[in-house]
Order: C-alpha cells, then structure tokens, then sequence
C-alpha cells in the first residue's frame, strides 16, 4: 500500500470517528429530549412525590409537565398533586432538598413523650415541631381519637374527616359529630368518651346533622356511602339520640340515585319542617320526612333559614351557582342575583338577623338587607377553594370562620381573613374544615 492510499485511509477512520462522535450527540440529546417528553406522557411525578431523594422543585416540574396535556378534573390526581405543592414547597423552601428529612419525626416524639423520655419543656420546637403553636391558637383536639395515617404510607385509619358537630346549647357536654367515614358518634362528657352510634345501618358516612331543640334527642342525619362519591342511602331519624335509627320517606338506593345530600335544616319554630340541600334539589318536608316535595332543581349544597323568620329561606344552587330566596317557608323561590364560581356556602347569625354571608373559592360577600344586596369582602380562603366549612359567630357578626384547605379568620365582617391554621403535617394546628 503506497502512502496515497495509506493517507486516504486515515482520512476516512478520523472522518468516521467524527461522524460517530456526533452522531453519538445527537442520540444523546434526543434521548435526554425523549426522557423530558416522557413526563408529559407518563405520571412519574407520583412515584418521585414518595422518594424523598428528589428535590420538591423537580416533582413540581414532572408534574406540571404531566398536567400541561392531561385532564385536570375529578379522579385526574390533579388536586392530590396541588396538595402535595402546598404541603411541601414551603416546608423544604429554599433548597427543595429533601434528602435529610424525616416523616416519621412526630411519631418518634410522641412515643419518646409516652415512655417518659421527654417533656415538652425540653425542647418545644423539635426542629419546627412545636407544641407551642396550639396553646397559641386555643385549640384542643376533643376527639373521637384515632392513630393517625402516616406520612407516604396509603393505610388511613380512624373516623374520617369530620362533616358535621352539634352542641347541646343546655349542656356543651353533650356533641354529636357526624364524620365522613366513621357514621355518627356521641359525647356526654365534652369529648373525653365518645360512641359510634350508626355501625348496625352499613353505612360509613354521615353530612349533615338537624335536631329538634325542643328535644334533643330528635336527630334527623344526612347519610353517604363515604368514598369520593358521597353518595346517600337517604335521611335517617333517631328519637334517643341515637341509640337506634329509622328510615324517613325519602330514602334512596345508591345505584338507582346516585343522589348526594349535602345539608339538612330543621325549622326550630316548626320541628317537623325540614329542608334538605340534595345534588337532585331542594327538598322541603312538614311531617318529618314521613313526605317530602322537590321545591328547587338542580346541586344544591348548602340551605339556611333566616334567624327568627323561618319563611326566608336561602338556598345556594351549584349548577348556576346562584344563591336564591323564598319569603314564603318554601313555597317558591327567586334568584338573589348573586353568582359565584364554585360550590357557594351560606351562612347567618342570629346577632344580626338581616345578614347574609356567602363565600366559595377566591370569593367572599356579605348583605345586610336579608339578601336583596350584596357587597363584596376580602378573599376568604387565598383562592384554595371551598370546602363546606364556614359560619359566623353566634354572638359576633364581625367574627367568620372558614374551613378552606386552611382556615381563615375575618374579625371585620369579611374585609379582611387571616389564615389561623396550617395544612403542613408535623407542624399543623389543625386543617382547613368541612364543618365549622
């Protein structure tokens, strides 16, 4: 081979091993492309949420990612993944590492508290743990009590979140709560004991509670099947406050209905009137369910009597998320005029009787004229969204409390809320409530 052709053939090997080298490049950066668009196709951000090596700012990327082209819905994993962000971007902020924490730091603590290991005054923050916060907020967990479920562990233990409390006015002793997967329980001495009293109807949940203040242990519940779709075998009646149940007349099968019943109110002038805010209507009864009539179409989810008038009823509708009015017990109803975006809450107070207030996500409004005006307030929850629990205080107009994924409190008639609770485990004074 003469040194031409030797040259040539150099040439060429060094020509190839460029181009491999390149070609080598290119593959690369289209598979590290291809591995970027995969997050798009594929929900990866669920299994890296789980692994605390990843850092929370790469989650958050993976899962806006995933979200950008997919259904954003019910049962999308869309809000799971919302509540992730809250819980933790701030909690691992400015870093996002999450490489040295520990989620089973609150339970280590509570076990070395009950084997006389440590007293809260030995260190009372616990690297943000704190117990301090709670005596500062006034709040006191009053049960039922339950082992909580644990961080990344999907086994949930205990009653459910809680849906509905009343207080006996004669003897604050005396609770019942409904919870969303743990039926009726109650209380006789103000949350030391409680009794589940709804185990023998098959049921798990309970919405909404209505007693008859005249006799306490008339109790009307609002019943649900748990589970995402809430949906209700009907409206039950106890006379010994709960010790044994009856159905009333409207009673449903779940697979026929498919009927949610949100809100039950008692008329205290009249205890055999009843309403009930259902997703198939309003319902109106005047014998206790024994009957009932559909005064209003459409996903009602809350309803309230004005304080001292029980002919002025306001119903908020969320299939035209319209609050509206009767002035004749129930017998028609008009529109308010007020509109929302969302799930509308109501609430009044019997401090002042000619207030209305109306909140849902991002919105919060007050009337003063029973409804026929309204005014627009400050944001009742930072847009987080509404989850049924709001009211205003019996004795105060100017004192709202609503249960968002935080809570928030306004103590100007609605100008102003500020959020009072944190929805970060470990360091929570509560969650937001679907039952104030």
């Amino acid at each position: 081979m003469n040194k031409k052709v030797l040259l040539i053939v150099n040439l060429l090997l060094v020509t190839a091993v460029v181009l491999a080298i390149g070609l080598y490049s290119i593959i690369s950066e289209t598979t590290q492309k291809q591995i970027v668009k995969d997050y798009t196709k594929y929900p990866y951000y669920q299994d890296m949420m789980d692994d605390l090596t990843v850092n929370v700012y790469d989650v958050i990327a993976a899962g806006n990612a995933y979200f950008e082209n997919h259904d954003k819905g019910k049962g999308s994993g869309y809000k799971q993944f919302q509540h992730w962000i809250i819980q933790n971007e701030d909690r691992f902020y400015p870093s996002g590492d999450r490489s040295n924490f520990n989620p089973l730091l609150p339970y280590e603590i509570r076990s070395m508290y009950e084997m006389g290991n440590m007293v809260p005054s030995d260190n009372p923050t616990f690297q943000g743990v704190t117990t301090a916060v709670i005596s500062e907020n006034n709040w006191e967990e009053v049960g039922p009590a339950v082992e909580l479920k644990t961080l990344y562990n999907d086994t949930r233990n205990g009653n459910g979140r809680v849906e509905a409390i009343w207080v006996n006015p004669a003897n604050p002793s005396h609770i019942y709560v409904g919870c969303h997967g743990g039926g009726f329980w109650v209380t006789t001495d103000g949350g030391t004991t409680w009794s589940p009293k709804t185990d023998q109807l098959g049921l798990t949940g309970v919405n909404s509670i209505a007693v008859n203040p005249n006799n306490v242990n008339e109790v009307y519940i609002a019943t649900s099947a748990g589970g995402s779709g809430n949906y209700s075998i009907g409206i039950f009646k106890s006379v010994d406050g709960g010790n044994s149940w009856m159905p009333t007349g409207y009673a449903l099968d779940i697979a026929m209905h498919l009927t949610v019943v949100d809100r039950i109110i008692l008329n205290p002038a009249n205890p055999a009137n009843l309403f009930a805010a259902t997703s198939k209507g309003l319902i109106k009864t005047t014998d206790g369910f024994q009957t009932y009539t559909n005064v209003l179409s459409g996903n009602f989810v809350d309803v309230e009597f004005k304080p001292g008038d029980s002919n002025i009823i306001y119903a908020s509708n969320s299939s035209d998320h319209t609050l509206y009015k009767s002035t004749d017990a129930g017998g028609s109803f008009t529109s308010t005029g007020i509109t929302t975006t969302g799930k509308m809450q109501v609430a009044v107070t019997p401090a002042a009787p000619d207030n209305v207030y109306i909140c849902d996500k991002g919105y919060f409004a007050i009337s003063t004229d029973n409804g026929n005006t309204f005014i627009q307030g400050g944001s009742p929850d930072e847009g987080k969204g509404q989850y049924g629990g709001f009211n205003v205080s019996d004795t105060n107009p100017d004192l709202i409390i609503n249960g968002s994924l935080d809570t928030y409190l306004s103590t100007d008639k609605g100008n102003t809320f500020t959020k009072v609770t944190n929805w970060i485990y470990g360091q929570s004074t509560g969650v937001g409530g679907n039952f104030v």
